[in-house]
């Protein structure tokens, strides 16, 4: 595979070496098997306006229409090819794209990328004469209706759409009907434009789907402007239930945001209902804000949907009987229970075991958290444990100690700056939150009865915060100096 950077191998000098032929170097390599001509200056985070300073600075670039020929002529069958618009000599080709795909050079090619494209639709028209293709890849591309991409093959087993700011849902979702039957994986990076509207009709349209990824972290069009927020205005609605392919196993969305509480609601309530018709599902990671101002309520709902998604999908590792090791140790064990047979001493040797699996067979599991709020609070844990077990013998020496009453301290309230992220003063009430008897924020588990465990997840993480998606996030490391701080001739 030929994977190079146009500008820099293409057009410039090296060493006073002349620019790199492209058709000279095919020809010493037989066995290649694909060609990606990318720029740089393709990566979103440099915006339109580097791009457009990339396509003047392609035109210096030889015809390589030679290329084609030297593919002919040396039998070579690629297997990716990427097609540039920027890049002049692709230009001038551009109304031939069909052609060229007929060339037996170009009739095993599985692996197509078009970038730039503003003629979408031309370039999905040259697709149907390519019998293999099986992954297609728009970065760049303007796709403004469901027309543009109607021609392409109908058998896709990959499809990804990256940083293309005309292509939302309206397009995505008839697609997905018409040309998702034998779809595998899902790629959605980038798109301004692109809601959740699609997923109600998910399940149905792509049956065999097993990996969707979703980031909705943008870029600016340009230097000069802001351009970081949704085109769309709402996420997703609490009317619109998603439905999810029965082969799902990786689900990666990011930085979902612009809905409220009640349609994220209806997301995750979505996910957990169907955790018996996920059978597949190993991999869980998905990093959400919700537009809601109260944090109390944002808190709780996170506490909740964070245990109620680990404990419907995270996987629980069974450690294996340290007994069951080697012959030797068991019979060690077995020696050793044979003189002293007392019950107790020695469970059986697949008790590990079986307590492990009461958990998935036994559902109603309730955590000492959700126990501290179906009870009084106020009781010392110790004596709703004892009042669990029955009361107490009247010789019982607990039976004549009065129940203690906790201590309780008063809540400082902290004062909130106008201009703070609501996220950290969600932080700094959580210490406030656990001695507040009245506070709701940890779900009871009496509404999980019926909740159906998969538990099969290998990782299952739930982020939801009110941190605002930026190009670049910045952390503690951006912000330290390697110099010692200090100052060793000052003196208080």
């Amino acid at each position: 595979y030929l994977d190079l950077e146009a500008l820099e191998v293409l057009c410039y000098k090296s060493l006073g070496h002349d620019p790199v032929r492209l058709a000279d170097l095919v020809s010493k390599t037989p066995q290649l098997r694909g060609i990606d001509l990318r720029l740089k200056l393709d990566n979103p985070i440099y915006g339109n306006g580097e791009r457009h300073f990339a396509q003047a600075q392609s035109k210096r670039m030889t015809d390589q229409t030679s290329l084609y020929a030297e593919l002919v002529d040396h039998n070579i069958r690629l297997l990716e090819w990427t097609w540039n618009a920027l890049l002049a000599a692709h230009l001038q080709v551009a109304d031939e794209l069909k052609a060229i795909h007929r060339k037996h050079a170009f009739q095993s090619l599985r692996n197509l990328t078009f970038v730039n494209s503003t003629d979408i639709k031309q370039s999905a028209e040259s697709t149907s004469v390519l019998p293999n293709m099986k992954i297609l890849t728009l970065r760049n591309c303007h796709v403004g209706k469901l027309g543009d991409l109607k021609s392409v093959p109908s058998d896709l087993e990959f499809l990804a759409v990256l940083n293309c700011q005309s292509f939302a849902s309206s397009i995505l979702t008839p697609l997905l009907a018409s040309h998702g039957a034998n779809l595998r994986n899902l790629l959605l990076n980038h798109n301004n434009s692109l809601n959740l509207a699609f997923l109600p009709n998910l399940a149905s349209s792509c049956p065999h789907l097993e990996k969707l990824h979703m980031d909705l972290r943008f870029y600016n069009t340009l230097v000069s402007s802001r351009d970081l927020e949704p085109h769309f205005d709402t996420l997703l609605t609490h009317e619109m239930v998603p439905t999810w392919p029965r082969s799902l196993q990786s689900l990666q969305l990011f930085h979902l945001r612009k809905w409220d509480m009640a349609a994220a609601d209806t997301f995750f309530s979505s996910l957990v209902d169907s955790a018996a018709e996920l059978p597949n599902l190993r991999y869980i990671d998905i990093k959400a804000s919700i537009n809601e101002s109260n944090w109390r309520d944002r808190i709780s709902f996170r506490n909740k949907w964070q245990t109620r998604m680990e404990r419907v999908f995270k996987r629980v590792i069974i450690p294996p009987d340290p007994r069951l090791s080697s012959i030797s140790v068991f019979m060690k064990h077995k020696h050793e229970f044979a003189n002293n047979p007392s019950p107790g001493t020695y469970p059986a040797a697949g008790s590990i075991r079986n307590e492990v699996k009461k958990r998935f067979t036994h559902v109603e599991i309730q955590s000492e958290a959700s126990t501290n709020i179906s009870s009084d609070s106020d009781a010392p844990l110790a004596s709703r444990l004892r009042s669990k077990r029955g009361p107490s013998p009247p010789d019982s020496p607990n039976s004549l100690q009065p129940t203690p009453r906790p201590s309780r301290r008063p809540k400082l309230k902290r004062k909130r700056n106008p201009d703070e992220d609501s996220s950290t003063e969600e932080d700094s009430a959580l210490e406030d939150l656990n001695n507040d008897k009245d506070s709701q924020l940890i779900p009871d588990d009496d509404d999980d009865k019926d909740l159906f465990i998969q538990g099969m997840c290998d990782a299952v993480r739930v982020a939801i915060d009110n941190l605002r998606p930026t190009e670049e996030h910045l952390n503690e490391s951006n912000f330290l100096d390697d110099e010692i701080s200090g100052d060793e001739d000052y003196q208080d």
